[in-house]
Parts: C-alpha cells; sequence; structure tokens
C-alpha cells in the first residue's frame, strides 16, 4: 500500500513539474518590438549592401 503511495506520489510529483510551460501567447502579449530595432536593421543591411561590408 505505501508502495503504491510512494510511486503515485513521484508520478504526480514530475507530472506536475513538466507540465508547467509559459505559454507562447503570454510571452508574445508581453513582448513588444522597439520600433527602431528594425529600422536600425534595415539601415544597417542597406549599408553592408552598398559598401560591401564583410565581417
Amino acid at each position: 500500500m505505501k508502495k503504491i503511495l510512494l510511486v503515485c506520489v513521484i508520478l504526480a510529483l514530475t507530472g506536475g513539474c513538466s507540465t508547467k510551460k509559459v505559454p507562447y501567447v503570454t510571452f508574445k502579449r508581453e513582448y513588444k518590438e522597439n520600433r527602431f530595432t528594425k529600422q536600425f536593421q534595415e539601415a544597417d543591411s542597406m549599408f553592408k549592401e552598398q559598401y560591401k561590408y564583410k565581417k
């Protein structure tokens, strides 16, 4: 009886810990992209293309 109870407790703990995941929608809602980041990336790529800059 105690072995069965112990196995059930272990399964409940491992199952409970593995299902706690942050939903993608919540993360996306909290994260707002900085509008200047996109502009900087576009300007950077234009500069690299115009001056043929390579690292």
